[in-house]
């Protein structure tokens, strides 16, 4: 049995030239510290397309299961992607008894011989797409663009993986977010000023005039501020209890 050869106007063209060149999708290379080394392609949802950057980390499913693993997304890049289909492929079956060469003492009773050959199984078509990366961990790049190239020479001198790189790059304090806590800070409105000159029609006094001298001289002291402080820091910069500034916050 001879195979046919694809001709040039042959409509069965191989998988790897059945795509669509206008179906850009936005790709996300990404490595895995405690995985199969080696980069690997997944597909940006639209949700986190604005969202995403090099040097973040992103939950990406693995293997057959589609376990939610760490990575590292290290590029970017748009092109065009997909869905592949596989044509089928029949599975050969193991050889039985009943399909084996008979013997001289295992002659069938219909004195014929059978096909030492296995049976196929039906074949099926399967199709493969490209997954997609199902969350991020970090709301903002852990990784600049230098520790990344940093990281991507250190893997080829040393022959270590690129994510075991990343991860001691990167402090653990950084990685499991130790001692991250946010903190409450004071400023002042945009309009504070009109807000303080607004009259009261029923005590007939603008706000300003409403302030005790405790809160108008912490709203001295916020104003000659270099940098926005906390409830605790105007306090002790006003010389007063935390009450007046309290009061102050709309």
């Amino acid at each position: 049995m001879t195979e046919k050869q694809t001709g040039f106007f042959d409509p069965d063209l191989p998988v790897w030239e059945n795509y669509d060149p206008n179906a850009e999708a936005l790709v996300a290379k990404v490595v895995f510290s405690d995985g199969p080394d080696g980069e690997f392609d997944y597909k940006v949802p639209e949700r986190l397309r604005d969202r995403i950057a090099p040097g973040m980390r992103v939950l990406a499913p693995l293997g057959a299961r589609n376990r939610s693993v760490v990575a590292y997304c290290v590029a970017l890049e748009k092109r065009a992607i997909k869905e592949v289909d596989v044509p089928p492929r029949a599975h050969k079956r193991p050889a039985s008894k009943s399909d084996a060469t008979p013997t001289l003492f295992d002659i069938p009773e219909d004195n014929s011989v059978k096909s030492a050959e296995p049976a196929t199984e039906p074949a099926t078509r399967k199709s493969f797409r490209i997954k997609e990366i199902s969350k991020l961990v970090d709301q903002a790049p852990l990784l600049s663009d230098k520790a990344l190239e940093m990281a991507r020479w250190l893997s080829k001198r040393y022959l270590c993986p690129l994510g075991q790189t990343l991860d001691g790059i990167l402090p653990s304090c950084v990685r499991d977010a130790i001692g991250a806590r946010t903190t409450s800070v004071c400023t002042l409105a945009n309009d504070v000023d009109a807000r303080l000159k607004r009259v009261d029609s029923e005590k007939k006094q603008t706000l300003y005039d409403q302030l005790t001298p405790k809160q108008r001289y912490c709203l001295d002291e916020l104003r000659r501020a270099a940098e926005p402080p906390t409830t605790a820091e105007l306090a002790r910069m006003a010389k007063c209890s935390t009450a007046p500034i309290v009061a102050l916050k709309i």
